[in-house]
């Protein structure tokens, strides 16, 4: 699920220094039916919605983003120690 946060951190990172495809596809999925293109048109719409003060082009280039995509949610892989041989 998106927070809040986690969309206008990625909003930030992309309005400083922008993003490649492979870099966002390692901790965000589209939403169905929505690829890449849609993510670039949602981010440039909310930046033209918020124009004119930077906190607002984040905060709706966020929540356009939201829209298209979500985060990857995180597995954990259990480990365990491998076994000791019995003693027989």
């Amino acid at each position: 699920m998106n927070t809040t946060e986690d969309l206008e951190h990625l909003a930030g990172s992309i309005f400083i220094g922008g993003i490649k495809r492979e870099q966002l596809e390692r901790d965000w999925e589209y939403r169905k039916n929505k690829t890449f293109a849609d993510f670039k048109a949602a981010f440039h719409k909310g930046v033209m919605k918020g124009r004119g003060k930077f906190e607002h082009e984040i905060r709706e280039a966020a929540s356009a983003i939201g829209e298209v995509i979500v985060k990857k949610e995180v597995t954990h892989e259990r480990t365990t120690a491998p076994s000791k041989p019995s003693a027989s």
